[in-house]
């Protein structure tokens, strides 16, 4: 509220303002770091283009019966995965924080710190329908298929 002066009062309230779930950096990062344990053969590292779907599809519950039907042979309708520019940065800042690295040959490798963020989420039973779909897809989202995904 601005006074005759000119000066400014500060109002701070508890109420907040809900931010949805997915745009949360931590639980954004928790994804992450599930798609590559979850989803790649080894459990430490994956091509970005697999994290990519692999964390679209997961980010997005309502959808899951569509990915599952498409990627289980049930509907030809491909599922789009559009470029997601929060995955890029998830990416960068887990790199920073150090809950992953990016190798030599490209994939983005699981590190000590998001092996613990993993643990920790399991310990507390966080995400387990999101590990529980990684692990539904696992066999079926294959470097052909994330390929036919993102560039159609």
């Amino acid at each position: 509220m601005n006074d005759m002066n000119g000066s400014v009062r500060i109002v701070i309230s508890d109420a907040g303002y809900e931010v949805p779930i997915e745009n949360r950096p931590l639980w954004r990062l928790l994804m992450l770091c599930l798609c590559i344990k979850l989803l790649s053969s080894d459990g430490i590292g994956l091509p970005t283009a697999k994290i990519r779907a692999g964390s679209w599809m997961v980010l997005r519950p309502a959808r899951w019966h569509e990915y599952k039907d498409f990627l289980f042979g049930y509907s030809d309708e491909s599922p789009k995965v559009m470029p997601d520019s929060n995955v890029d940065r998830a990416i960068q800042i887990g790199i920073a924080k150090g809950y992953f690295s990016m190798s030599d040959s490209g994939r983005i490798e699981l590190m000590p710190m998001g092996k613990s963020l993993i643990e920790l989420a399991e310990k507390v039973d966080v995400a387990s329908a999101e590990r529980e779909f990684l692990q539904d897809i696992k066999s079926k989202l294959t470097d052909k298929v994330v390929k036919s995904i993102i560039w159609g």
